[in-house]
């Protein structure tokens, strides 16, 4: 497994206060979702980051921390491919929902069996409080992005909503309705991708 890529020289040591933690971070996620939570230690992450041992506890206190900090950093990405496909001028609304629905669903239930170890971790009661906040957070900056598909969808003709922002909350709900199995293992890798699309298309009242 490769280390996390550095940059040597002068302006690398002085900046390098300021970006150990995102080395902490960007390493244990590789570490994570190459062996899962259980079989990486904090030496492992200590090593892959380059950085002393005693680094790590500058920034974490724990090891959940870090796993904290990686579904955080995880959770950012997924928000901002989303805006992204939402934010596509030649794209259908029904094509950036299906983008949506697959974007969230590997957030709750991602395919590797060490991603979903991470996840299963991750839902844990210890990191109950951390997830209640990281999943109400993602929530509110996909609210308005969704309504912006939804009032799209109804421009096209393609949804029936008569409050974008309802819809959005609605379809967010349903989407995050998968969380629950994600913390059971890996029943929610189960549910099809598509078949979620199509319950919220009947729910904007597509007949797709």
């Amino acid at each position: 497994m490769a280390k996390v890529p550095r940059t040597d020289g002068p302006t690398a040591r002085r900046r390098q206060p300021e970006s150990r933690r995102a080395d902490l971070v960007a390493a244990a996620r590789i570490l994570f979702f190459e062996r899962g939570v259980d079989r990486t230690s904090v030496e492992d992450i200590t090593r892959a980051a380059g950085v002393a041992h005693g680094t790590f506890y500058l920034y974490f206190d724990t090891k959940d921390d870090a796993v904290n900090a990686v579904m955080a950093d995880v959770a950012e990405g997924v928000v901002a491919r989303i805006a992204a496909a939402a934010a596509e001028q030649d794209t259908p609304a029904v094509e950036k929902l299906s983008t949506v629905c697959d974007a969230l669903v590997g957030l709750s239930a991602p395919g590797s069996s060490a991603a979903r170890d991470l996840v299963a971790h991750y839902h844990g009661p210890e990191h109950r409080d951390v997830h209640d906040r990281l999943a109400h957070e993602v929530n509110r900056q996909l609210v308005p992005v969704m309504a912006g598909i939804v009032a799209q969808g109804v421009a096209e003709g393609a949804f029936e909503a008569a409050d974008s922002t309802a819809a959005a909350a609605f379809a967010l709900s349903a989407i995050e309705g998968l969380d629950l199995l994600g913390h059971r293992g890996s029943e929610a890798a189960a549910v099809p991708t598509a078949e979620l699309t199509r319950f919220i298309l009947r729910g904007l009242g597509s007949s797709l």
